[in-house]
């Protein structure tokens, strides 16, 4: 038979592994994570119009359980330039306080001109391919900041199922643009033939 303070210790140490295992338990949820998530999904690169005008849309979709969104599912269509438009509104709002705000990915006058021409090749599908996974990549690495992902503009990016004001200074280049910016450059290479003829 066991006397009362055998029992008592039995009893203490029982609860003891409890605690023990608890603690345990918060340490490895605190190791991987919080209890909330997100995770974001880029898929149906779309050419929407002709010629230099024409331009890319994307998918978005998000799986969350964060409660500061509104729906646990959704998807949404958004254009190159909405992520550049986001990047931008986020290094206003957090880099003055030090937040490191994940890069964008950068625009590319050459492969986006090889779309807007319809030029159905190799180079072009591995073009959208690549900039469909750096636009997965970087919307996953700004959504699973702590700070980040609970921003009003990054949950409007995410969930507002119509289309984003568009800012001028984020604007991917338009037809005209494109256009200008060749006619410079063919002024630049024009006025350099010139001084070489008059230098020979």
């Amino acid at each position: 038979q066991m006397g009362i303070s055998e029992i008592e210790s039995v009893s203490s140490k029982q609860k003891s592994s409890v605690i023990d295992a608890k603690t345990k338990e918060e340490l490895e949820e605190e190791e991987s994570g919080d209890k909330f998530h997100i995770d974001i999904k880029i898929s149906d690169p779309t050419k929407v119009g002709d010629g230099m005008g024409a331009f890319m849309t994307y998918k978005v979709s998000t799986s969350t359980n964060i409660p500061s969104y509104r729906r646990q599912h959704s998807e949404v269509s958004r254009r190159f330039s909405d992520f550049l438009g986001l990047h931008d509104k986020l290094v206003d709002k957090y880099l003055c306080i030090g937040t490191v705000i994940p890069p964008a990915p950068e625009k590319s006058i050459v492969g986006m001109t090889k779309i807007k021409m319809s030029k159905e090749d190799s180079g072009s599908a591995e073009f959208v391919e690549r900039r469909r996974a750096a636009l997965e990549r970087y919307l996953n690495r700004t959504a699973h900041h702590p700070s980040l992902r609970e921003d009003s503009d990054v949950r409007e990016f995410l969930e507002f199922e119509g289309e984003l004001p568009r800012a001028s200074s984020t604007s991917a280049l338009s037809g005209a643009g494109v256009m200008r910016l060749f006619n410079k450059i063919g002024d630049s290479v024009g006025k350099m033939g010139f001084k070489m003829d008059e230098n020979n």
